[in-house]
């Protein structure tokens, strides 16, 4: 069948647009830990796919408007129905439901032909020629449907969205590869590029440190007050001096270039492309770097990294006791005090200095207060996965403890 110069827009805008409702979906995804998630999932693009095959179906051969208008409006009912559950763009998802549900229907025709157009000269009774016009319709052969050309068309569907599934790749490989070396240099740009001697260099014998990565400001994990280090979760050292100086046999800077940290010889650090063409500083430790351990006094306690807490002396030997007890203790949640999401109105992450330790700090806990003014210390051992109960292993905070924090944090 002809199709109107309408139609042929309207089928295009929609194409496109069913492109956008595909990155709607992803932000509407439901989390891999959901029950049933992947199923949902695939769900949702499925019938994106399916929404746009047999538009195909009903614009090219006018058969099928029906369920292909049924199948659209199915998947407009299930986006925004994930989208209210999954507190996504439902607006949005309503515009685009819409938008796309008109341009389908606008872009399919009443007709399943085409019509052809007959000209004549027409002689009058005083001699003259008059044009007269006449339009048959004609059915269109071509636009007849059966199983074998709804498979041929299924078939080249699934190749074209593959095709463009693997050039999509491509690009963003490609994208990432030339955005990797732009952050890379962007952040060495920003980074000292003052060069040590080949003598002060001999002394930090880069190939034995000790490397784990976690992100940002954060050096590795290791248990709380444990004299052999261990690698854990729980608890974080975290490095407050920046870097200072270049420690490599190189005269340029490369990608295996390290920086030290301070003026201390225990921490050097590197970029390291850790997600797609993202740099992030990557921190190593020398495998007889001493930690802080029972025999080194707390000084100071900063919450969220930047407030600190005036706690007495007796008071930080309080939480001391406390922390020290959540790394022995194995979790019981029947002898537990939990708060659930509606119960707390802020929390924050404390970190402790010690003496003798200007560049390392440690992060291993957090302070959080509930709706009556009360405050906890708390240690969330779960990670990667939301609970419905937030916080584990709490313990309440006697009221000199929380006057201390009230007068700090205000």
């Amino acid at each position: 069948m002809k199709k109107s110069c309408l139609q042929k827009l309207s089928n295009i805008i929609f194409h496109f647009l069913l492109i956008f409702s595909c990155y709607i979906a992803l932000c509407s995804e439901f989390a891999p830990w959901d029950d049933y998630a992947t199923l949902l999932n695939t769900l949702s693009y499925a019938l994106i796919f399916l929404s746009g095959f047999f538009h195909h179906i009903s614009y090219k051969y006018n058969s099928l408007w029906i369920l292909s208008t049924i199948i659209l409006v199915l998947r407009g009912i299930i986006a925004i129905t994930f989208s209210i559950i999954n507190e996504g763009m439902l607006i949005v998802e309503i515009i685009v439901f819409a938008i796309l549900l008109i341009l389908h229907l606008v872009s399919y025709g009443k007709f399943d032909g085409e019509i052809k157009i007959h000209e004549f000269d027409v002689k009058t009774e005083d001699g003259r020629y008059v044009k007269v016009t006449f339009k048959e319709k004609i059915k269109n052969n071509s636009s007849s449907l059966d199983v074998k050309t709804v498979l041929k068309e299924f078939l080249i569907s699934i190749l074209i969205l593959f095709l463009v599934l693997v050039f999509l790749l491509i690009a963003w490989i490609v994208l990432c590869a030339v955005d990797s070396e732009m952050d890379f240099w962007e952040e060495v740009n920003s980074l000292p590029d003052e060069l040590v001697s080949q003598e002060y260099l001999d002394e930090f014998h880069l190939y034995d440190y000790e490397r784990e990565y976690l992100s940002g400001r954060y050096l590795l994990g290791i248990s709380f007050w444990e004299e052999d280090c261990y690698y854990n979760n729980d608890a974080e050292y975290i490095i407050v001096s920046e870097p200072t100086r270049i420690i490599s046999d190189s005269n340029k800077v490369n990608k295996n270039t390290y920086w030290q940290i301070g003026d201390n010889k225990n921490f050097i650090m590197n970029l390291v492309d850790e997600d797609w063409g993202n740099y992030e500083r990557a921190y190593y430790i020398n495998k007889n770097c001493v930690f802080p351990n029972e025999t080194n006094k707390i000084v100071k306690v900063i919450a969220e990294y930047d407030k600190e807490i005036k706690f007495s002396e007796e008071q930080i030997n309080y939480i001391e006791k406390l922390v020290k007890d959540f790394d022995d203790d194995v979790i019981n949640k029947d002898k537990k005090e939990f708060l659930n999401d509606n119960e707390y109105l802020n929390d924050y992450a404390l970190v402790f200095c010690f003496e003798g330790f200007d560049d390392i700090r440690l992060a291993c806990c957090s302070i959080v207060k509930d709706i009556n003014g009360q405050w906890y210390l708390y240690k969330d051992f779960h990670y990667g996965r939301e609970e419905t109960i937030n916080f584990y292993d709490l313990e309440k905070l006697p009221q000199d403890i929380c006057d201390t924090i009230n007068k700090s944090l205000k």
